[in-house]
């Protein structure tokens, strides 16, 4: 898999950094200089994320 393309295309979404995962299904993540709480689709362990 090319880690620079999405495995998965999804509409209307915005760039953002991964703050912390908060339970199962939230995370928090900064976007535009602000903290936002937010659904998390992948329940899993997130591996493909590089902090």
């Amino acid at each position: 898999m090319n880690m620079t393309e999405p495995a998965i295309k999804y509409k209307n979404t915005v760039p953002g950094t991964f703050v912390r995962r908060v339970n199962r299904f939230v995370a928090e993540v900064m976007i535009d200089q602000k903290t936002e709480r937010v659904h998390v689709k992948n329940t899993g362990r997130l591996r493909d994320l590089r902090l």
